[in-house]
């Protein structure tokens, strides 16, 4: 696919105050859940349903804080993936190029004519628009264009060029 053949593109990324927001949370939380599983000699009751014994606890505090260091790594993608500079949706006249995971170089290709279904979906204050394939299921959110406007322009083009009776 040529360059020239893209008719509109809009940057696709996380925006700093969610990554910096992330990886400050992820690793705060994980450092206070790591020292209370090292300083706790007792064990936990959880809405004084849940009873766990020492160990249970210090298993408990761990798995939280190595949670944690994956909600920081969710911020730390989103960096690396913004220093990439290669986060992008983008229309041609046949199809959309949406961003791959961080981890991998390619983009993700589909055409128009393999759209099978189009769902709008909204949680909390966040929209998004789920975009089912015959091989895949894309999902593309609100959050991560500059402005809404780009989002709906977005939905826009991608209703009137697949061909899907509602």
């Amino acid at each position: 696919m040529q360059e020239s053949q893209i008719e509109t593109e809009y940057p696709y990324v996380m925006g700093w105050r969610s990554m910096l927001f992330l990886i400050f949370i992820g690793v705060s939380l994980a450092i206070f859940m790591g020292y209370e599983a090292e300083r706790n000699y007792s064990g936990l009751t959880i809405n004084g349903i849940i009873e766990l014994g020492q160990t249970g606890t210090k298993v408990f505090f761990w798995s939280m804080s190595l949670f944690m260091v994956l909600v920081a790594l969710i911020g730390v993608f989103g960096v690396f993936e913004r220093v990439r500079g290669k986060s992008r949706i983008a229309f041609t006249n046949e199809g959309v190029i949406l961003p791959s995971a961080p981890w991998q170089s390619k983009e993700n290709y589909f055409t128009f004519e393999s759209v099978l279904e189009l769902n709008m979906k909204q949680i909390g204050k966040i929209n998004f628009l789920y975009v089912k394939t015959a091989k895949k299921t894309y999902l593309i959110a609100e959050n991560r264009f500059s402005n809404s406007d780009e989002f709906k322009n977005s939905c826009s083009i991608l209703t009137s060029k697949c061909n899907i009776s509602h």
